[in-house]
């Protein structure tokens, strides 16, 4: 059977078609989006191009959106693998200077800290971060904040730490504490991420009580 030639929609039956569905658009969003408009004139622009900008700028929003979901996913999968490592490893300590030498070898390898000290807290240090921090240190209620440069200096020994992490653990017979800081001033802010520093120096005073009998 021989087939003829098909026949080419032209311009003007596809615009007589579209006038005569104005419903076509609704259910073909996708489609919408990858249309292209001429500029128009000040002042006048089409429903249909108004419709055209919304949908792209959420497609750009969840797009967006979706990137940063898989980055948090992804950090968060590194945070936990290098967390469970540090944990495995802290079991195998044969005292409390080897365990805080691979915690602070964990924190340094974070992007973003540049200071790191764990070691277990003498009463006069304590007291002196107390009276610089304005408040005691408990164990789960981290300190987490941005700091002076006369702050900085008297708890880091470092003026050019600008916010940090100061969380203690009463788990052992005694108090273990890890001050961490960055040199970036809106690292450490708010009340975000002291619960996960507040688990694993918790974990950690355990293994300590244990490692000292």
């Amino acid at each position: 059977m021989h087939m003829g030639k098909k026949k080419e929609i032209t311009a003007a039956e596809v615009e007589l078609y579209l006038l005569d569905n104005l419903d076509f658009f609704k259910s073909r969003e996708s489609l919408v989006a990858e249309l292209e408009f001429k500029d128009s004139v000040a002042g006048a622009s089409s429903l249909l191009e108004k419709q055209v900008k919304k949908l792209r700028s959420e497609q750009n929003s969840l797009s967006d959106l979706l990137n940063k979901f898989l980055a948090n996913a992804s950090e968060n999968e590194m945070l936990f693998n290098n967390t469970k490592a540090l944990l495995l490893n802290a079991l195998d300590c044969n005292n409390s200077q080897e365990l805080f030498q691979i915690s602070e070898k964990y924190f340094q390898d974070i992007d973003g800290i540049d200071f790191c000290s764990c070691s277990f807290l003498d009463a006069a240090e304590k007291e002196l971060i107390e009276n610089t921090l304005g408040k005691e240190l408990e164990s789960n209620n981290a300190f987490i904040g941005s700091f002076s440069f006369e702050k900085a200096e008297t708890i880091f020994g470092n003026k050019d730490l600008r916010s940090g992490v100061i969380a203690v653990s009463h788990a052992s017979k005694k108090i273990i504490l890890i001050k961490l800081a960055s040199k970036d001033g809106s690292r450490y802010i708010g009340d975000e991420g002291t619960a996960f520093i507040e688990y694993v120096i918790e974990i950690l005073g355990a293994i300590a009580n244990k490692i000292d009998g």
